[in-house]
């Protein structure tokens, strides 16, 4: 589906932007001089729009598509890699209007959910009361996603993803279109291409 972490270090070197985040600090330098560093310090790293790369993750967001979403949508991929030393990178968010799907590819990835928050709510979130040792709150959910899941998160979905280890993995989103909105069924052949080497 995509290559092994080693070879996906190489991405950043073929020119491929690559983001970086750690205690909801950003990097968007794509340096890859510095993607060693920011593994070793336990920051998550993302490749956007991974699947005008990698043709498999192409053809798997084509097939998710046809069969779970329908046409007229906003599609992004995002291929998360990191070495993990149980920091927080994203901390609680939720990601708004959009059908994700996530995809583990090597390692696991711990993660906690909980129930859809409210349209306007702000994507960056408060931990739950309690904070995270505790018990958590009524319809929150705390699992760990192994090699081969594949794990569907609803718009306004919160969760927090925490590495404590390698870990290679996808996230594929759709953005939901206007109620009653009836999409064009052309449009599911649509396909944004970026020219490039």
């Amino acid at each position: 589906m995509a290559p092994s972490f080693a070879e996906t270090l190489g991405l950043a070197g073929a020119g491929s932007p690559f983001h970086s985040a750690l205690d909801r600090r950003y990097d968007r330098a794509s340096d890859p001089e510095r993607l060693p560093a920011a593994l070793a310090a336990g920051e998550s790293v993302y490749f956007p729009q991974a699947h005008q790369v990698l043709p498999r993750v192409a053809r798997l967001m084509v097939a998710l598509r046809a069969t779970f979403l329908g046409p007229g949508r906003e599609e992004c991929s995002f291929l998360f890699l990191a070495e993990g030393q149980g920091r927080e990178a994203l901390g609680l968010h939720h990601d708004g209007e959009v059908d994700a799907f996530w995809l583990q590819l090597e390692g696991r990835r711990f993660v906690t959910i909980g129930p859809a928050v409210p349209r306007g709510t702000p994507e960056d979130l408060p931990p739950p009361a309690g904070g995270w040792s505790g018990p958590l709150p009524r319809g929150w959910w705390r699992g760990t996603l192994e090699p081969g899941t594949l794990f569907h998160l609803p718009p306004r979905t919160p969760h927090r993803v925490i590495y404590r280890g390698r870990s290679l993995a996808l996230s594929l989103t759709w953005k939901r279109g206007p109620r009653g909105a009836r999409p064009d069924p052309a449009a599911l052949v649509d396909w944004d291409v970026v020219a490039g080497r």
